[in-house]
C-alpha cells in the first residue's frame, strides 16, 4: 500500500475522531508528507485542522518546519518562536528556543 494512500486512509479516519485525536493525527500526517518532501500536503493537512487548533504550539512548530524545508528561513523562525511562546514551558521547545 502506498504511503499516499495510507495518509488518504488517516485523514479519512482523522474525521471520525476526537478534536485532540484529530489533531494529533493530522500532525502525524503532515509529518509523513514533510518527511516525504510533500510540502503543500503537509501544509493542506494542517490546514484542515479546525480553527481552534491553528494557532496551538504544535502545529505552529510544524508550519514552522514545513516553511523552514521549503527555505523561507524567516517565516520559519517567525512561526517557531510563536510555538514557544504558545508553550513556553514545553520541554521540547526549550532547545529550539535556545537556538534563536
Amino acid at each position: 500500500m502506498s504511503w499516499r494512500r495510507v495518509l488518504c486512509m488517516s485523514a479519512l479516519l482523522a474525521c471520525f475522531m476526537s478534536p485532540v485525536a484529530s489533531a494529533q493525527s493530522a500532525l502525524s500526517e503532515s509529518s509523513i508528507a514533510l518527511e516525504a518532501g510533500e510540502l503543500a500536503t503537509a501544509t493542506a493537512i494542517l490546514d484542515r485542522l479546525p480553527e481552534a487548533e491553528q494557532n496551538s504550539a504544535p502545529v505552529l512548530f510544524q508550519r514552522g518546519m514545513i516553511r523552514f524545508h521549503g527555505g523561507d528561513y524567516a517565516e520559519a523562525v517567525k512561526l517557531i518562536e510563536r510555538a514557544i511562546a504558545e508553550a513556553p514551558r514545553s520541554p521540547h521547545l526549550s532547545e529550539f528556543r535556545r537556538m534563536l
